[in-house]
């Protein structure tokens, strides 16, 4: 991980509203859908079998880091996510409208940190998010905030 997402971590978790906020440095990997193979069983892609264990595993280090607990099973939560992506060299638009899809990366995040970060992702009452392209010179990567709905006013 480089210097600038250390520092862009040990920045930005700090306590907010009542939540929780860290940087996850990966490059964004869209959830893929289940795969059945001939004789009828059903799996995950090996991309995001592997994406979700890398942000799952990341998470919990930061958690255990910072004193952070797992939000109660009862609590409503909140959840901001800001999805970052390459852009290509040859694309100038300035929004990321291009597969694929935001709701992808959401549910990718959103599975990953259950029974992590919070216990089902059916806790789940409010969330805001959106996908850009990474400015120049930063890394692409998640943003994630959790509040539980409810306490100091959120």
């Amino acid at each position: 991980m480089s210097d600038a997402w250390i520092k862009a971590d040990l920045a930005l978790h700090a306590t907010m509203f009542g939540g929780w906020r860290v940087v996850i440095p990966f490059d964004p990997v869209p959830k893929g859908r289940p795969r059945v193979t001939r004789k009828g069983f059903v799996y995950t892609p090996a991309a995001t079998r592997k994406a979700e264990a890398q942000i799952k595993a990341y998470v919990s280090d930061r958690m255990l880091e910072q004193g952070v607990i797992r939000f109660e099973s009862h609590r409503p939560l909140s959840v901001e996510v800001e999805c970052s992506i390459e852009r290509p060299k040859s694309v100038r638009r300035e929004h990321a409208a291009v597969r694929p899809d935001l709701d992808n990366y959401l549910k990718l995040v959103m599975d990953a940190l259950n029974g992590t970060l919070w216990e089902d992702d059916a806790q789940i009452v409010k969330i805001k998010a959106t996908k850009a392209y990474a400015a120049e010179g930063v890394l692409p990567g998640f943003i994630l905030r959790v509040a539980a709905l409810g306490v100091g006013g959120a």
